[in-house]
């Protein structure tokens, strides 16, 4: 079994390390295709804030790392040092840029390879937070959008149903494997059934908490690029429900198949709430903004992720 675990690192370090390559290459495509005048950005006062906005993202991705330490200690039941979630976090966050959006998903299971636990549990904290990370911004966009959620669900309701359907599919599927194979499963069936108990399920629930507060923060983040570097005007209202909407296009965004960090849709779906409050050129560069918040954010978190990993090397050395 040990063997086995070793040949599962020796691999995962090696497709990480092409992953990393593959990462880099294409932030960089990404960076010189963005069509933007990059100096309204980084001038007098909005430099300021876009830095601001960077720091506060860069911090989110950092935060982000400690409610899914959390679902994946709750489901394999080991004492995992959050140095090292940290580290692989951070690092694997950094391949949602290549192509294909499910290799930030995949890069996580290298802790499962460093820490010598079940890869099941580490896929299957993953898919929670997938899930959690959804539906915290659905929660806090439906309550700043309020009627105009109504908008985004007529029109792209669809996507919503394709990927419930999909996800349901993928579920039930899962769950006629295991039962045709129970026997075999037993343990891991044994093992996982004590998550619905009640101590664990108020754990996850406090670990949704984190979801939230790193929506609200997102927000106060959307409310400083908004006021301070468009330069929107609106009442707090008006800023909280563009916001709002902002959530929500991320969220459409991820679930529709053939969109690449959402590009496109989320123009769309701010155009078709936000048209009339805002012009299209204010919402094109608000998004603008934020994509280039976001590549810098996650571009700092990725060496921060270096710095820790390689801490924790000489750690290992000592």
């Amino acid at each position: 079994m040990k063997k086995i675990a070793g040949i599962i690192k020796k691999h995962y370090k090696k497709f990480g390390t092409l992953l990393m390559i593959a990462a880099v290459f294409f932030i960089v495509k990404k960076i010189l295709s963005m069509d933007a005048d990059y100096s309204v950005l980084f001038s007098g006062k909005t430099a300021v804030y876009t830095v601001i906005c960077m720091l506060i993202q860069t911090a989110v991705i950092i935060f982000m790392s400690i409610p899914w330490l959390k679902l994946v200690k709750i489901l394999s039941s080991e004492q995992i040092p959050y140095r090292k979630a940290l580290a692989v976090y951070t690092k694997s966050n950094f391949l949602k840029y290549v192509p294909g959006n499910v290799f930030q998903y995949i890069g996580r299971n290298q802790l499962a390879a460093d820490m010598g636990i079940s890869h099941a549990d580490v896929t299957c904290a993953t898919v929670m937070d997938i899930i959690f990370s959804m539906a915290a911004p659905f929660t806090i966009g439906l309550v700043l959008v309020g009627s105009g959620a109504g908008k985004i669900l007529e029109v792209y309701g669809k996507n919503f149903l394709v990927a419930g359907l999909a996800g349901a599919t993928v579920l039930l599927a899962v769950i006629l494997v295991v039962f045709r194979f129970r026997h075999r499963f037993s343990p891991t069936l044994e093992k996982y059934r004590k998550i619905f108990m009640k101590q664990n399920i108020s754990r996850i629930l406090l670990t949704f908490m984190y979801y939230l507060v790193q929506n609200a923060v997102t927000v106060l983040m959307c409310i400083l690029a908004l006021r301070y570097i468009i330069g929107i005007t609106q009442n707090m209202s008006g800023i909280l429900m563009f916001s709002g909407v902002y959530l929500f296009s991320w969220i459409v965004g991820f679930i529709t198949p053939g969109a690449p960090g959402g590009i496109g849709v989320r123009e769309a779906v701010m155009m078709l709430v936000c048209g009339e409050q805002a012009g299209s050129d204010d919402i094109v560069l608000f998004l603008i903004v934020m994509r280039v918040v976001s590549v810098a954010a996650d571009a700092l978190a990725f060496v921060v992720g270096l710095v820790v990993g390689a801490g924790l090397k000489t750690d290992d050395d000592k």
